[in-house]
């Protein structure tokens, strides 16, 4: 009777543990969360599936020899045979003829190690190579196709000039960028 009354008391003090922790966990700000909380973890697998945690990494795509993007991140953390990667304080340079084209600064990421795709969260800043900044809170970086959307509020601030709306694409091999919804500009002369 002693040791069903002892499995009880620990099963309700993990209990007790467990629920603490996710109401812990909900109540920190986001940027106070663990790594990759803020993002849809669908690629992911189980801690168990966890293979290495890297800090100050560098990593370099290529596509038929000339050099597609650049990436540095604090931290990261890779899953099962390096296909999925979280990542921290992200910097990444997008190239177009070999040149740089598009610096992109994140608080934290992710990438898909099979298709090289990438999402960034958190105070992502995005400044093309004439000086035109993009700000949002989320972007999502196609690697085929060589797109940057983001479903969020962006600010575009250049060229005496602040656009400001929701739902972008940017083709970047054509320079092109695009928002779908609730544009507004501000011309700074007139």
């Amino acid at each position: 009777m002693r040791k069903i009354q002892w499995i009880r008391t620990i099963l309700a003090l993990a209990v007790v543990l467990s629920a603490t922790s996710i109401v812990l966990f909900f109540n920190l700000s986001p940027s106070q969360r663990p790594l990759g909380a803020n993002l849809d973890l669908g690629l992911f697998k189980k801690e168990r599936d966890l293979q290495a945690r890297l800090t100050g990494i560098y990593m370099i795509e290529e596509d038929e020899g000339k050099r597609a993007w650049e990436l540095w991140a604090d931290n990261a953390q890779v899953y099962g045979k390096g296909d999925n990667i979280l990542l921290e304080k992200i910097k990444a340079f997008l190239y177009l003829d070999n040149a740089v084209k598009v610096q992109i600064r994140g608080q934290k990421g992710k990438i898909n190690g099979k298709t090289k795709d990438m999402e960034l969260t958190g105070q992502v800043i995005v400044v093309n190579n004439d000086g035109t900044s993009l700000l949002t809170d989320y972007l999502k970086w196609d690697a085929q196709k060589r797109e940057m959307h983001s479903p969020s509020s962006v600010t575009v601030k250049g060229g005496g000039m602040e656009i400001k709306g929701e739902d972008m694409v940017t083709y970047l091999d054509s320079q092109t960028l695009v928002l779908k919804r609730d544009v507004e500009a501000v011309l700074e002369q007139w």
